[in-house]
């Protein structure tokens, strides 16, 4: 898995994280894909909180689209 961090802004930091699978990645199609997951967030809490929702670590338990 892969995660990137896209910044619209920086101080308060706000943006999106887009997660891509290790498979396309590897094959050379994740720059031309949309991610799998897509979360947007805005301050400090909300980028830990888009990253634990990425990565399974959060309440909901499982990424998806927003």
């Amino acid at each position: 898995m892969e995660i990137r961090v896209v910044l619209d802004q920086v101080e308060p930091p706000s943006g999106r994280l887009q997660v891509l699978s290790v498979s396309r990645r590897e094959t050379g199609l994740g720059g031309g894909h949309g991610p799998e997951a897509l979360v947007e967030f805005t301050g400090w809490l909300g980028l830990i909180r888009a990253l634990e929702e990425v990565t399974g670590q959060g309440r909901t338990g499982t990424p998806g689209m927003r």
